[in-house]
Parts: structure tokens; C-alpha cells; sequence
């Protein structure tokens, strides 16, 4: 963000003034972080990029993200999702990039679309995305100290039914990833590594190439063989899952990182943000939006204050046995209530 040139600095202001009434629904994406992405993804072309964010501010209220966040991740039906959808997080690679993996040998769009609509593809997809951005990142910047905001995907192809990728729902599946990752979260993929590649895939290539954008073809490298060598100058092939040649015993499908545990608590919270979500502003926040967000967060009564405020003598309140845990965060107050009953 530092390396923006004037006019670069213009647009990204020029958004935010523009898009006001669309961020004040959606704070957490009145960054100039945010804006940049959309923006890249159009080369800077700015109408471009205000009609790339309106689309996704659009998508997001028809598809009503906090229900997303209250899908139980938990649960069996889950389970079943990522039996079918063979992909996972997988650790960082030497830069701090999450690792992302994708199975394609073991998809079954048949079997995933006999048990899901595509409906609820898209609510696994986008529950994904936004743990990646507000979960992974923060973390995994934590930990290197520096702004962690790509990712690294590995695409393995091995035992991959040639005949399977030219069917119509293999080819939808394919197409509805792509196009959530490429429209509503562009700019995150950094590098990626087809392994396992047969001999006509490159010509299959041609035509699912054509779903994306030329910057998004240009970051993918092919190898035939299991592409160790190549991933080793990347990251550390032995923490890679056994199931594409590492030596993790953990399974894909339960993910590996430094964030499983923020992750498993979100899922319990039914939220896309980390608990503490001070990695976020410390690496996501420019020092006048972060200076902005402590303004508006000192103006927020403290904990004691709401405790004694009258609000809680009103009939909304007095209908719960007792008010628990209260949390105040630099855009929200948000009341867990206690389910016990007195």
C-alpha cells in the first residue's frame, strides 16, 4: 500500500467517498487494502473497478453473508461437502503465503451435487474465502511480522477422469470457483503449480483457460511428475499432506496451519472474524484508518457503562434469563446471550 502512486492514492479516497453509503454496511471493507484489490483486478481502471465492487457488494446481500457465518462447519452435512470437494489449507510456504490445495482427482460434482444445490456450493466457497482473508492472513502475518495477503495454490491431477472435465457438472463446478475467486476476491492468488499433469491436459487447459482472466493464467506453472522439486524452492515439501507426497499425516481435509485453532473458533462464535481481531488492523489498516477506527472506538461506552445503561431495563433484555459475555470490537458491540435458564 505504501508504493501507491498520487493518482492510485486518488482513487482509492475517490471509492470510498463514491461507495460511503455501501461501506458503511460493510466497514470492514473500507480499506484502502479492499479497494486496492479491485482496482488491480481492473488494472486501475477506476469505473471498471467501482462496478467490480458494486457487483460484490450486490452479491453480498442477495447471498446474506451473516447466514453464511451461521452455517454449522461442524456438523456431518459438512463433513460430506469436503468428502466431494477434495481441497484444503494447507501451512504457509516460505514467504507466509497460505498453501492452498486442490485435489481435482478426487472431486465428485456427481455425488456433491446428488447431496448440495449449487446454492450451497457457493456458501462453503464464500465461508472459505472470508476465514482466508480475516483468519489465515492475520495470522500467518503475525507470525512473519509483515502483511501476509496471497496465497499459494497447489492443483494435483492425479488420477483425474479426462473424460469427467468435459462434463457439464465438473465444468460448472469449475466455473462457479473460479468466478467467485476471480469477481468477488480478486488479487489473493499469488502463484500456482499444477502437479501430476497427464499429456492432454495442457490441451484441456486451452479451453478452462478461457473462464479466467489473462493475469490469472499467467501465475500457473505445469509439471508432470509430482512437481517436488518445484514446490521444494517454494515451501517445505515434507509438511505437504501425504495424500500428494508430503509427509503431514494430517489429512487435506482437515486443514494444517497456525490458525486451526481461530478457525475452529469461529465456527462455535458463527463468525468469518478472529476473536481478537487486533492482527487484522495492525496489518490490513492503513495508520489514519486504524487511527480512525481508535477514534471511533474510544467514542463506544465501556463495558461497566453498558452494564448500567438503561437499555438494559427494557422488555428486550428483561425476556433473557441473563446477558453473558459482552464484546466490544472497533465496529461493533456485539451481546452474547446465555442460553441457561434460571
Amino acid at each position: 500500500m505504501d508504493d501507491m502512486s498520487k493518482e492510485q492514492r486518488e482513487m482509492v479516497v475517490r471509492m470510498k467517498q463514491e461507495l460511503s453509503k455501501e461501506f458503511e454496511e460493510v466497514p470492514e471493507l473500507a480499506t484502502t487494502w479492499h479497494i486496492l484489490r479491485f482496482l488491480r483486478a481492473r488494472d486501475f481502471n477506476y469505473e471498471k473497478s467501482k462496478s467490480m465492487l458494486k457487483n460484490y457488494f450486490n452479491f453480498r446481500k442477495q447471498k446474506d453473508y451473516k447466514r453464511i457465518a451461521e452455517i454449522d462447519q461442524t456438523s456431518e452435512r459438512a463433513q460430506i461437502m469436503r468428502q466431494y470437494y477434495t481441497s484444503g489449507h494447507y501451512g504457509v510456504d516460505y514467504e507466509g503465503r497460505i498453501v492452498l490445495i486442490e485435489r481435482v482427482g478426487g472431486y465428485d460434482p456427481q455425488n456433491l451435487f446428488k447431496h448440495f444445490t449449487l446454492e450451497d456450493v457457493e456458501d462453503h466457497l464464500i465461508q472459505i474465502h472470508e476465514r482466508l482473508m480475516y483468519i489465515e492472513m492475520p495470522i500467518s502475518s503475525r507470525m512473519f511480522n509483515e502483511r501476509i495477503d496471497n496465497t499459494f495454490l497447489v492443483i494435483d491431477l492425479k488420477n483425474v477422469n479426462v473424460i469427467q472435465l468435459f462434463k457439464s457438472k465438473f465444468k460448472s463446478f469449475v466455473q462457479f470457483g473460479t468466478k467467485i475467486a476471480q469477481d468477488y476476491y480478486p488479487e489473493l492468488l499469488s502463484k500456482s503449480v499444477f502437479i501430476n499433469v497427464p499429456v492432454i491436459f495442457k490441451a484441456i487447459w486451452a479451453i478452462i483457460s478461457m473462464w479466467m482472466d489473462k493475469k490469472t493464467v499467467s501465475k500457473f506453472d505445469f509439471e508432470s511428475g509430482n512437481g517436488q522439486k518445484t514446490l521444494s524452492k517454494y515451501l517445505n515439501v515434507d509438511l505437504l499432506p501425504v495424500e500428494i507426497g508430503g509427509k503431514n499425516p494430517v489429512k487435506l481435509s482437515e486443514g494444517f496451519g497456525p490458525w486451526k485453532e481461530a478457525l475452529h473458533q469461529s465456527y462455535q462464535d458463527k463468525t468469518f472474524f478472529l476473536d481478537d481481531r487486533q492482527p487484522e488492523y495492525d496489518y490490513y489498516y492503513t495508520k489514519e484508518e486504524r487511527r480512525k477506527m481508535n477514534f471511533r472506538s474510544s467514542l463506544l461506552p465501556s463495558i461497566d457503562e453498558l452494564t448500567r445503561s438503561h437499555a438494559f431495563e427494557e422488555d428486550v433484555f428483561k425476556s433473557a434469563p441473563n446477558i453473558g459475555e459482552i464484546k466490544v470490537s472497533g465496529f461493533r458491540v456485539s451481546l452474547k446471550r446465555s442460553m441457561e435458564t434460571n
